[in-house]
């Protein structure tokens, strides 16, 4: 795997749960609490992208690189979030 693909996925998988946790705190800055759930949710959705990232890297030529990586990184980004999340509590 080259190079730029590597760095490509590792920067959008820092920024998913940069992101993630800018957004709890706007929503606690506006007085909302966490919604039940949310770690599942993100679970779910986590496990969505890493499926397509799979069939797309092994049913995609190299043209595809771009979208590749850009489900590899949010794949990344989201078990970042989640670990993130149990560590430190958000």
């Amino acid at each position: 795997m080259p190079i730029v693909r590597i760095v490509r996925i590792v920067v959008i998988a820092l920024i998913v749960p940069t992101l993630f946790m800018l957004s709890q705190w706007a929503a606690r800055v506006r007085g909302n609490e966490p919604v039940a759930g949310l770690l599942a949710g993100v679970g779910a959705l986590t496990a969505v992208f890493f499926l397509r990232a799979l069939a797309s890297e092994l049913g995609s030529g190299p043209e595809m690189n771009r979208q590749k990586d850009l489900l590899w990184g949010v794949t990344g980004g989201g078990v970042l979030t989640i670990v993130s999340q149990l560590l430190w509590g958000g």
